[in-house]
């Protein structure tokens, strides 16, 4: 069964506008496959994240009120400092959801799940 769609509705003398979950999902995830040093968000590699269907893997939304709290699982690259570039994906998710839709982002919550290391190559 398909999981209910929350909306952020935002009211106004013209109308109401509403933001599907979803769209504030796949905002973030862009916005942290952008980061240098992410392998991947969930479990999706960032070179196949880019596909619609994968946008807002690995990305949890919760709407309170009137703000967004982001969560991340996301795997760093081997080689990388693990806190400067959560610190990133931070700024640069916030950055980019409040940009494009005006919603105030309460918090961005970062879950290193894995550290992705170079595949050795295969030897003959």
């Amino acid at each position: 069964m398909a999981e209910a769609k929350e909306y952020l509705a935002k009211n106004d003398d013209a109308g109401s506008i509403a933001i599907s979950d979803d769209v504030i999902a796949a905002i973030a995830g862009v916005a942290a496959a952008e980061v240098e040093g992410i392998a991947s968000l969930g479990s999706v590699n960032v070179v196949d994240f880019i596909s619609k269907k994968n946008a807002g893997k690995g990305v949890k939304i919760a709407i309170a009120d009137d703000s967004v709290e982001i969560t991340v699982s996301l795997s760093i690259k081997k080689g990388n400092i693990i806190p400067t570039v959560a610190k990133r994906v931070q700024e640069k998710i916030a950055a980019a959801v409040e940009s494009m839709t005006g919603i105030e982002i309460s918090a961005v919550n970062i879950k290193v799940v894995d550290v992705a290391f170079d595949k050795e190559p295969k030897k003959k």
